[in-house]
This record gives C-alpha cells, sequence and structure tokens, in this order.
C-alpha cells in the first residue's frame, strides 16, 4: 500500500474542493484563494492597452486602435475595402448596424472575413476570450480564413483570473455558455517537420479592432 503524508492528503483534498467549486459555478471561491502576481501591480487602463497590443502583435495579430466609437464605421469600411473583402460574416446585429449599407453572407464556409465580439481581452497573453452565447456562436471565430474582433477599452483586464467571476450561472440565466475559449493570434502549427506555419487549423490572420 502506498503510504500518503498529511501534506500530500492536505493537497489532494484541497484539488477535489477546488474542482467540486468549479463543477457547482463557484469559480470566484477558489480564485479568492489566490494570490497572483497582478495583485501586486496597479494597472491603468493605458497600461492595459499598450501591454495587450505588444503582445497581440508578438502573436501575428493585427491591432487597429480607434480614438472614438463615432469612427468606427469608418475605420471598419476602410479596412474591408483596403483588404478587398466581398464576402463578410455577421451575425451580430449590433455589429451589423456598425456597416449600416453593407450586405452579409450567410454562407461561414465560403467567407473572406468573420465579424465578432469578444467577452474580454486578456492584456498579459495578448488572448480575446470568446465565448457561444453570441449570435456569432462557437464557429464564426475559428472556421473564416480571416477573423476580426471587434472590442471596447472597457473589456480589457490584466490576467485570466480577473474575468473568471464573470463566468458565474447568475450572469448567464438562461444558458450557461457550451464553449468558452482564448482566440491567441492566427492558428499555427509546428508538427510537420517542426516549421512553424501558420493558419493550419484556424484563421491566418487575425484583427482585433478596439475602441
Amino acid at each position: 500500500m502506498i503510504q500518503t503524508n498529511n501534506k500530500s492528503r492536505s493537497f489532494i483534498l484541497e484539488k477535489i474542493d477546488n474542482s467540486n467549486k468549479i463543477k457547482h459555478g463557484q469559480l470566484s471561491d477558489v480564485v479568492a484563494d489566490l494570490k497572483p502576481v497582478k495583485d501586486l501591480i496597479e494597472k491603468q487602463p493605458d497600461d492595459l492597452l499598450k501591454l495587450f497590443q505588444k503582445n497581440f502583435e508578438q502573436l501575428l495579430g493585427k491591432f487597429i486602435a480607434v480614438d472614438h466609437r463615432s469612427l468606427l464605421p469608418a475605420t471598419l469600411k476602410q479596412l474591408i475595402t483596403e483588404q478587398g473583402w466581398n464576402k463578410i460574416y455577421c451575425k451580430e446585429p449590433a455589429l451589423q448596424q456598425v456597416f449600416n449599407d453593407l450586405s452579409f453572407t450567410n454562407n461561414l464556409q465560403d467567407c473572406d472575413v468573420s465579424f465578432t465580439t469578444c467577452h474580454a481581452l486578456i492584456a498579459r497573453t495578448g488572448s480575446m476570450l470568446i465565448t457561444s452565447n453570441t449570435e456569432s456562436g462557437r464557429t464564426a471565430s475559428v472556421y473564416a480564413p480571416i477573423h476580426v474582433c471587434i472590442a471596447t477599452t472597457n473589456q480589457l483586464v490584466y490576467d485570466l483570473s480577473d474575468v473568471y467571476s464573470h463566468f458565474q450561472p447568475s450572469l448567464f440565466p438562461n444558458s450557461f455558455p457550451s464553449l468558452i475559449s482564448l482566440a491567441t493570434g492566427p492558428s499555427r502549427s509546428a508538427d510537420i517537420e517542426k516549421t512553424l506555419t501558420v493558419g493550419v487549423h484556424g484563421p491566418k490572420e487575425v484583427y482585433c479592432v478596439i475602441y
């Protein structure tokens, strides 16, 4: 029989307890027991924006900052024209209103680009946190050859632990998201002869337009 000392036993029991909390939607209780480095650092909005941009661009993401929401329609239309995107996939009514007179395709398989929103922007990793609880669903951000995410500076957080509390069931009274994912730059793989290839199993280009 394998002997387990008291320290190891306590560690295992703590892990089980945390797993039960997560299972029952008590993520905030788990996070409260953590002492992440970010608690030792005061992060201002401008700092978070610069940090997100730096990490996002290092991961080959394309970052566009818009000074004011009123400039968003013109910025997006200019981007669409410059890139020559004709088949635009966008299922979210709020985003469709931004484009006004543009028409959209319902065929995700044959689109040039997809436009979605996100739940949060993680500055420390340059990631966009996306859930399935939007009209875009589970596939728009990963199936299209090019993904454009529209976000606001209010969605910037320093670390992933800052958004754990957002996933409490009370915030999703109808249904808890069936998908919570982190989009961190274009997809990439080095499985073939250890050569890094971008756009293998997801978008080959990822934009983040923030206002």
